[in-house]
């Protein structure tokens, strides 16, 4: 069933990649249409890879620690920070489940899927140039926050 599980993966990120084509080509005509599909499908993905953080937490038994609501509390805050492009955290659920399988493929996939919507995210014209700039260091913060916490663990 591996073979299946990959087809879902492309057919998924395919669809997303034609909502989000479709959505800058009718921008100018229903600019709150596309973006409505947009936020509800960012909403379910990120309800789902909240109970797979979850699932994860009680398998490696840290439910009650603070590492696990960090990751429930970072999947949230993703989804919430990019309500308007449900790629990004589609290909954020696609890499915990290549993390958590220890699939490379699935990996290489998440990997170049998150590449293609981050760039699709970054170069909207629905953010301002300062807002990207705040939400690059923001992010960069973040990372170097989570490496601190690595070293120290």
């Amino acid at each position: 069933l591996r073979p299946v599980g990959y087809a879902l993966v492309v057919v998924l990120f395919a669809a997303l990649m034609a909502g989000t084509i479709t959505h800058f080509g009718n921008a100018s005509l229903d600019p709150g249409r596309a973006l409505r599909l947009g936020r509800t499908t960012t909403v379910a993905v990120m309800l789902l890879l909240a109970a797979f953080a979850w699932r994860i937490n009680d398998e490696h038994r840290m439910s009650g620690t603070r590492t696990g609501f960090a990751a429930i509390s970072g999947v949230l805050l993703l989804g919430l920070v990019t309500l308007s492009t449900p790629g990004i955290i589609t290909s954020a659920a696609v890499l915990a489940l290549a993390f958590d399988r220890r699939d490379r493929v699935l990996l290489g996939m998440g990997v170049v899927f998150l590449l293609v919507f981050g760039s699709v995210f970054y170069y909207s014209l629905h953010i301002t140039l300062l807002q990207k700039a705040l939400l690059l260091a923001a992010s960069g913060l973040l990372l170097l926050g989570i490496r601190q916490q690595m070293l120290r663990a």
